[in-house]
C-alpha cells in the first residue's frame, strides 16, 4: 500500500570529534504521511535517507496524528482576531510542547507589546485549545520591503529589537526570528513578529521539544534556548535590509 508524504523534516545528532567539535550526523528523517484509504495522517521517522518510505510498515515509531477536537468552534464576535491554527508537524508532536506553547501565549496576553503580536488567550472545546491572535498583514519582510529609505528600515530594525527585548524580559526566547515571522501591524508602518511555534524558555532544550526553525536561519549546532540565538537571528536581519558586515 503506498502512502501520501505530505512533509518531512531530517534530524540530526551532535556527534562531535577533537577536530571537528560541532560535527553533526544525520540521525532520521521524520515524516508525516497519509494513509490514502482511510485519510489517517500519521507521523514516524525513516532511517534511509536517500529513499523514501512506500508504506506504513518503512516507518518507525509511527503515531497516528489527531487533527479533529482540537481547536474551538469560530464565534462571529470575533472580526478583528485569527485564531492560530496547528500545522500537522504541531499536532505531531508531544503534549508537553503544545502546552508550553500555550503558557507563552497566556504570558504575552498579560505583558503585550506594540512589537508583538498581540495574544488574547485561548478558547477551549473538547479538552483541546487554540491561541487568538490579532490580525496583522499577511505580507512578511519582503524584498519590495526591504527598497525603503534607510531611516525607515533603521526604524523597522528598532522595533523588531525592542520586542526581542521584551520576549526577553520575560524569560523567552523566540528561536525563529526571520524575514517570514515579521509582519505589519494593519494600517501601520509597525513590524510585528509572529509565529511563537519555536518559543522556548531560556535555557530550555531545542532537541527534545522538536523546536521547528527556518531553515538557513537558525545554526543547527546550537541545542538550547538562549538569547544570543535571537540577536544573531536580528543581525541577519539587519544585514539582509541594510547590507554591510556581521555586526558593522
Amino acid at each position: 500500500m503506498n502512502i501520501k508524504i505530505i512533509h518531512s523534516n531530517e534530524h540530526f545528532h551532535h556527534t562531535p570529534t577533537p577536530t571537528s567539535p560541532h560535527k553533526l550526523a544525520y540521525a532520521y528523517t521524520k515524516y508525516i504521511i497519509q494513509d490514502p484509504n482511510t485519510g489517517t495522517f500519521y507521523t514516524g521517522h525513516h532511517t534511509l535517507r536517500t529513499t523514501p518510505p512506500q508504506t506504513l510498515s518503512d516507518l518507525t515509531s509511527l503515531q497516528p496524528i489527531q487533527t479533529t477536537s482540537r481547536e474551538p468552534p469560530t464565534q462571529p464576535i470575533w472580526t478583528t482576531i485569527h485564531l492560530r491554527t496547528p500545522s500537522l508537524m504541531t499536532l505531531a508532536s508531544n503534549t508537553t510542547t503544545n502546552r508550553e506553547y500555550l503558557l507563552h501565549c497566556e504570558m504575552l496576553c498579560r505583558h503585550p507589546h506594540p512589537n508583538i503580536a498581540v495574544y488574547y488567550g485561548c478558547q477551549t472545546a473538547g479538552g483541546y485549545a487554540g491561541t487568538l491572535m490579532e490580525r496583522v498583514n499577511p505580507g512578511g519582510l519582503s524584498k519590495g520591503r526591504f527598497r525603503r529609505e534607510e531611516e525607515v528600515v533603521k526604524a523597522w530594525l528598532e522595533g523588531i529589537r525592542a520586542g526581542v527585548a521584551h520576549l526577553h524580559s520575560l524569560g523567552l526566547v523566540h528561536n525563529d526570528i526571520t524575514p517570514m515571522n515579521v509582519m505589519f501591524a494593519e494600517g501601520s508602518n509597525t513590524p510585528v513578529i509572529i509565529d511563537l511555534d519555536s518559543c522556548r524558555g531560556v535555557g530550555d532544550s531545542l532537541r527534545e521539544t522538536d523546536t521547528k526553525q527556518t531553515h538557513q536561519w537558525h545554526d543547527p549546532r546550537v541545542e538550547v534556548a538562549v538569547e544570543k540565538n535571537d540577536w544573531d537571528a536580528v543581525e541577519e536581519l539587519r544585514i539582509c535590509l541594510l547590507g554591510g558586515g556581521l555586526f558593522g
